[in-house]
């Protein structure tokens, strides 16, 4: 029985398929990483450690007292996406941070106009915000989006809740236009 010569030409062609598979499945890897989900969430915390730097660089008398420091986030455009910065506040003793990052960031990104944050339920891991006047009307879809993850920023910034439900006048709030909401949102 006589055996079959390979063919090198074929078996090359093969290998070189092969390693552009999988350069370009880890150059998709990277980008994903980088500006995927987890680089953003990054790219935030960078951003809120150079506030924290530049609250720092103040003078005594002028600083906030950290444990009435309040991260409000703050949308910005940067090349068609949204990006986010923080801007620091103090809350006076007694208000809830969550209550009052949510309010400044309603008031501030101007998405809402009435719309308020009128209290927090912590039930365990779950923050339950009560709402007024942020469901009774429509936004555009980026505006949702940027409403959505302001609210979720805020949360996860100023609070130890994991997830957040909605509500407005006492009820369950199911939707923000496409955007589901029924179940407990994931705020990390």
């Amino acid at each position: 029985m006589k055996r079959k010569k390979k063919n090198k030409k074929n078996t090359q062609g093969i290998l070189v398929a092969l390693a552009l598979i999988a350069l370009a499945s880890f150059a998709g890897f990277a980008a994903y990483v980088r500006f995927g989900p987890a680089g953003e969430y990054s790219r935030m915390e960078k951003t809120k450690l150079e506030v924290i730097k530049k609250e720092r660089k103040k003078p005594a008398s002028e600083r906030i007292e950290e444990s009435l420091q309040v991260y409000v986030p703050r949308p910005f455009a940067r090349g068609g996406n949204v990006e986010w910065t923080f801007e620091i506040v103090q809350a006076q003793h007694g208000v809830d941070p969550v209550v009052l990052a949510v309010n400044r960031f309603l008031e501030s990104s101007k998405i809402a106009p009435g719309a308020k944050l009128l209290e927090v339920r912590y039930r365990g891991e779950n923050a339950e915000l009560e709402f007024e006047n942020l469901f009774s009307s429509g936004y555009g879809t980026d505006d949702e989006q940027t409403l959505l993850k302001g609210i979720l920023i805020a949360v996860s910034e100023n609070s130890k809740a994991k997830t957040v439900t909605f509500y407005e006048k006492g009820k369950l709030v199911r939707s923000l236009g496409n955007i589901e909401l029924e179940i407990p949102q994931p705020v990390r």
